[in-house]
């Protein structure tokens, strides 16, 4: 019996530890503890406090892997702005309040550096309220500006926090409500290139800043996940039961 016991204890963790390990939302499979790479990220030159920070993007990678490995034939996608500037304390750092971040899911890749719009079609993935950013610079000495910056976020439900337009409905706005980074549910951190004579790098050609940016989060698992494990621990408790009786 306690061998039968330990056989079915061991058979409920591996079932459940599998489902556990990804989440599928609209066609994308996340996995647990999901860091989410940025392969490209193009926002304006701010100068002064007052300016507001906004951009587009697409994501390239998740957990190192190509996007393709978790959704076959789709983009990622995201738009920002709201990160209004603070204070400037030198030519270099800047501190930022709001924020916004939208994230789309198309099954037809159409994203084009140049169009601000192909950032922003397809399934509202999901929308994020800000809590600021840091952002420091350090001059390489050829002639551009290169820095790193950092913050965190929140799901935002409404999708209307912090100057955002887009309104309520992202899907995956649930899986991400885990307040899992000291009460946030996102962290993340980005690296850039400050191009100011323009760059063919840069939409159209005009000054900007080009970068990526890595995006730390813990989705929770899916309703049927919890089924399973709740499963697996009613059949571990009868068999315990039926153990205790026979004795």
């Amino acid at each position: 019996m306690q061998f039968r016991l330990k056989a079915l204890v061991a058979a409920a963790t591996l079932a459940t530890g599998g489902y556990a390990s990804a989440i599928t939302i609209s066609g994308l499979t996340l996995p647990d503890g999901a860091q989410i790479h940025a392969g490209t990220v193009y926002e304006n030159i701010v100068t002064a406090p007052g300016q507001t920070l906004a951009g587009y993007g697409t994501v390239g990678q998740i957990n190192g892997m190509p996007l393709s490995s978790y959704c076959s034939g789709c983009e990622l996608t995201f738009t920002f702005g709201g990160y209004v500037v603070q204070t400037i304390t030198s030519p270099t750092d800047v501190t930022f309040s709001g924020g916004w971040i939208n994230f789309y899911l198309d099954g037809s890749p159409d994203f084009n550096k140049d169009t601000a719009a192909s950032a922003s079609d397809g399934t509202l993935f999901l929308t994020l309220a800000g809590r600021g950013l840091t952002s420091s610079n350090v001059n390489t000495g050829s002639g551009l500006l290169q820095g790193s910056g950092n913050g965190v976020a929140d799901v935002d439900f409404t999708g209307n926090a912090n100057g955002n337009t887009v309104g309520a409905g992202a899907v995956a706005n649930a899986f991400f409500n885990t307040n899992t980074f000291a009460g946030a549910d996102v962290l993340f951190n980005t690296s850039y290139t400050i191009y100011n004579n323009g760059s063919p790098l840069c939409p159209s050609g005009a000054p900007c800043v080009v970068g990526s940016a890595d995006m730390h989060a813990a989705p929770i698992p899916e309703p049927e996940t919890y089924a399973l494990m709740l499963a697996g621990i009613g059949v571990v408790g009868l068999v315990a039961k039926r153990r205790r009786a026979s004795r």
